[in-house]
């Protein structure tokens, strides 16, 4: 969604604030990182939509300003135009520093720039690798997780590749290198790591274009078995559209499901096919209602 900086008691949104860049249907719009050498700098990272020329972005959120209320002082400052609606975060193994992911838009580059005491890399570390992220606006749609442990990382590719790719990662050079890929499954949207990192799991929204086991339009969450290549259905879901996928600190991965009042759950993620536990009505939201995307958040191995 747009990101917006602001306290949780504050009535109004920081002065500077206000007009921070991403969008509410990017698929992973924004991720704030904090300054390896302040415990009051904020940056805040976001992406365009659909390969549009805003790009990837940052904005600085200092705490210190406004008699600790906070403001922001610089606010989207351009890293790189076009970009997919891909952004994540990982540790760098000195325990400070954050690589910061996106992917170039009618490319095969990832990006990573890293995040230090000294700010924000002008220049990322490229790694031409996997299939191309290209063609209409919309297949820029796909999100991009790193493992737990921060040696891999997956990505959904929408369209027209409609695949799952997984990557090693360095966590201390930034480069991005060996892709394998599960598909085609068609409209790959969201993707997770077990929290034991044996497993994969993606969304896909159907598509009868495609003559595959994903072909019905019904929504589908899949596991890959990644060391021995299976994939299983585990999961459908009654909802129109499904979205994005998040481990959260309980061990269990969440499912964002578009305009509907519960997450879906996948309650044992190591667990192989269905003794995962998949539920699709798994969390209620309290009155509240879930879009496409969830919050992201820096992956620490």
């Amino acid at each position: 969604g747009t990101m917006r900086a602001d306290c949780v008691l504050l009535p109004e949104p920081m002065q500077g604030g206000r007009h921070l860049m991403g969008s509410g249907s990017s698929t992973q719009s924004a991720l704030i990182v904090p300054d390896p050498g302040s415990g009051n700098i904020f940056y805040v990272f976001t992406v365009a939509p659909q390969g549009a020329p805003d790009g990837l972005r940052y904005s600085v959120v200092d705490m210190t300003r406004e008699g600790g209320l906070g403001d922001v002082p610089r606010a989207n400052l351009l890293l790189l135009t076009p970009v997919a609606e891909k952004l994540a975060a990982v540790r760098h193994p000195n325990g400070r520093d954050v690589w910061v992911l996106a992917h170039r838009w009618n490319s095969n580059a990832f990006v990573a720039y890293l995040v230090t005491a000294d700010g924000v890399a002008a220049k990322p570390i490229m790694s031409n690798v996997g299939a191309m992220n290209a063609g209409p606006g919309r297949n820029a749609i796909g999100a991009l997780k790193v493992a737990p442990d921060g040696t891999r990382l997956a990505a959904a590719i929408w369209r027209d590749a409609n695949k799952f790719e997984v990557y090693d990662f360095d966590r201390t050079t930034g480069k991005v290198s060996n892709p394998r890929s599960f598909g085609p499954y068609a409209e790959a949207y969201g993707v997770e790591f077990s929290p034991d990192g044996t497993k994969l799991y993606g969304t896909c929204n159907g598509n009868s274009t495609i003559k595959t086991p994903t072909a019905s339009p019904e929504t589908q969450v899949w596991q890959f078995d990644l060391q021995t290549k299976a994939a299983t259905q585990v999961g459908r879901s009654a909802n129109h559209k499904i979205g994005e996928l998040q481990r959260g600190p309980d061990g269990k991965i969440y499912v964002a499901r578009e305009d509907n009042s519960f997450l879906g759950v996948i309650n044992s993620p190591n667990a192989a096919g269905p003794a995962c536990g998949y539920v699709d009505d798994g969390l209620k939201l309290g009155g509240r209602r879930s879009k496409l995307g969830l919050p992201g958040f820096i992956v620490e191995p």
